[in-house]
């Protein structure tokens, strides 16, 4: 059997996260088994299913004493030998785990899921640096889209494009599913505008507040749907009080059904600064709503039908709440042609990655080059 480490943050309910089971559970696991490395003590929404899955969730909490933690690296893989990989997702950090990859013969996979690093000053330098490290020591690079990759200056030898496949069956537009979420949640017929962000910065839910509260001025029967949790969601949850929005904003936090709630929305939108792909832009597609992205983070990958918009930040919060009013109503449809044509299908990435790691195929036959 052919086992792989995979190093991320939490395997919580995030992009990445939901990426990574989404192919855990599309591989063959009597053949191939994924094992999780993960650097924050609070446990995810995903550490059951992976263990009831096969698979194990090792923690090494990290630490401001760098020397401490890489002792507690080294004495992690002196113990485990098992593994045939080492398939990092956090690109800047990959250098750390690489030389125990090397000294014990894994081969070393970086995966770049954004096209920013996001941090300014002495830290963006230092990532810039460590990062360039990564790219060089890596024996395979994977990059979410053709533009991250320019982005972030990767090796054009030896990275790949490695589509953000998801499920489809569990998106595809059901009316039957629509009518029971929206009486779950008290809505009636209101019409709904549903963003499903970490509340970070980059998600601009800021402005995806204002823009609500320009909606509401001239349409008092439209409501907005927050799923997710975040470092910045008591700060959103004051702006909505402060503008009096709480009628017209319901936070869900963290959930695992975005499929399903998808079906009770109207409208996708997430105003990103920016975006490696946009994965919940595939998944808003796949069920069948109109999806509002900025230009700032629109990638050409992520468009897989004419049901994804995008517009400037700098357009305002007026002009795009204009924009949503004007665009909200159509007829919902299923685009199980149109996810499997943009190959966005998770079977036949999950397909591909097992070629890859089963070495079943050279990998020139499984994937693109990102950069040419």
């Amino acid at each position: 059997m052919i086992k792989v480490l995979h190093v991320v943050g939490r395997m919580h309910y995030g992009g990445t996260e939901t990426l990574i089971m989404n192919l855990y559970r599309h591989i063959d696991r009597e053949r191939l088994q994924f094992d999780f490395l993960v650097y924050y003590a609070n446990p995810g929404g995903y550490d059951d299913e992976i263990r009831q899955l096969g698979g194990n969730v090792y923690v090494i909490e990290k630490t401001l004493n760098p020397i401490k933690y890489l002792y507690k690296l080294a004495a992690f893989f002196s113990m485990h030998h098992e593994y045939d990989f080492v398939h990092v997702h956090i690109l800047w950090l990959a250098w750390i785990y690489f030389p125990f990859a090397w000294k014990y013969k894994l081969k070393k996979i970086a995966h770049l899921h954004s096209d920013k690093i996001g941090k300014t000053g002495i830290s963006l330098w230092m990532r810039r640096i460590f990062e360039k490290i990564s790219i060089v020591n890596a024996d395979v690079i994977f990059s979410c889209s053709k533009k991250a990759a320019l982005c972030h200056k990767l090796d054009r030898r030896k990275t790949y494009l490695l589509k953000n496949g998801i499920d489809g069956k569990r998106f595809y537009y059901d009316y039957t599913i629509r009518k029971e979420v929206r009486a779950e949640l008290k809505i009636g017929q209101k019409k709904v505008i549903l963003c499903t962000a970490r509340f970070d910065t980059n998600k601009n839910h800021t402005f995806l507040i204002d823009i609500m509260e320009k909606i509401v001025q001239k349409d008092k029967y439209t409501i907005l749907v927050l799923i997710g949790e975040g470092p910045l969601e008591e700060d959103i949850r004051k702006k909505v009080r402060n503008l009096e929005l709480e009628s017209y904003v319901i936070f869900l936090g963290g959930r695992n059904d975005v499929a399903r709630l998808l079906q009770s929305a109207d409208a996708y939108v997430m105003p990103s600064f920016h975006e490696g792909l946009g994965i919940a832009y595939i998944e808003s597609q796949a069920a069948g709503v109109k999806t509002f992205a900025s230009d700032e983070a629109y990638t050409s990958e992520a468009h897989i039908s004419d049901l994804l918009l995008h517009k400037s930040l700098g357009d305002g919060a007026k002009e795009w709440a204009d924009w949503i009013l004007t665009n909200i109503s159509y007829e919902r449809k299923n685009m199980e042609k149109e996810l499997v044509m943009s190959g966005f299908e998770i079977i036949g990435t999950a397909n591909a990655l097992q070629s890859f790691y089963l070495k079943e195929k050279p990998i020139d036959d499984l994937f693109e080059l990102a950069l040419l």
